[in-house]
């Protein structure tokens, strides 16, 4: 697992908010509430950040969870993680982004992780085209996710309005594609 100790207290006297949390998996299968109270059982992440449910995502087979953690500010990572009994919290692969970080999603199969990325505030002279999502595969031999395919807005348009997401997913059938919602109201389906 990760050490990261220290990590809040230093953000607080450099002056950052200290804006993370911790991530645990309890079982409620008896139908009875489990013993809360130890915040190290069941740990699966120490620090991560939670805005909405778009910043955390747990496969469909339920093995893994994909979650968005805070670095060197601005730098973020998106860890990938084991909620596996033998294995739970253990740390399977990230990917470290100098960006902020909108949304993650495992893809149906859980072969696959797609991260929003917030547009660009400042741009001095208009682009054609603009970066808003990642697409990574997740290896098993690698702890590294691996960049597979940039998704771009291409319209001249919607970058003049400053357009930029607000949380992508895979749709739930494998091969189905993915959804994506705007902060102008649209939503876009990608196959």
């Amino acid at each position: 697992m990760e050490s990261l100790a220290g990590y809040d207290s230093l953000m607080q006297v450099i002056g950052y908010p200290c804006v993370s949390h911790r991530l645990q998996a309890w079982d409620f299968s008896a139908q009875q509430i489990p013993d809360m109270t130890d915040e190290r059982r069941n740990l699966v992440c120490s620090r991560c950040k939670v805005h909405n449910d778009a910043t955390v995502d747990i496969s469909q087979d339920g093995r893994r969870l994909a979650a968005i953690v805070p670095e060197s500010h601005p730098s973020m990572a998106v860890c990938v993680y084991s909620l596996e009994a033998g294995q739970l919290g253990r740390l399977l692969s990230r990917v470290s982004l100098s960006s902020n970080t909108i949304s993650v999603s495992l893809s149906p199969r859980g072969r696959h992780l797609v991260v929003g990325l917030p547009a660009r505030r400042a741009v001095t002279l208009p682009a054609e085209t603009q970066l808003m999502a990642q697409i990574y595969r997740l290896d098993d031999s690698s702890d590294q996710l691996a960049l597979i395919k940039d998704l771009q807005f291409n319209s001249g348009e919607m970058l003049s309005r400053n357009v930029s997401i607000n949380c992508i997913r895979w749709l739930p059938t494998p091969g189905a594609g993915l959804v994506y919602g705007t902060n102008r109201g649209k939503l876009v389906m990608l196959k």
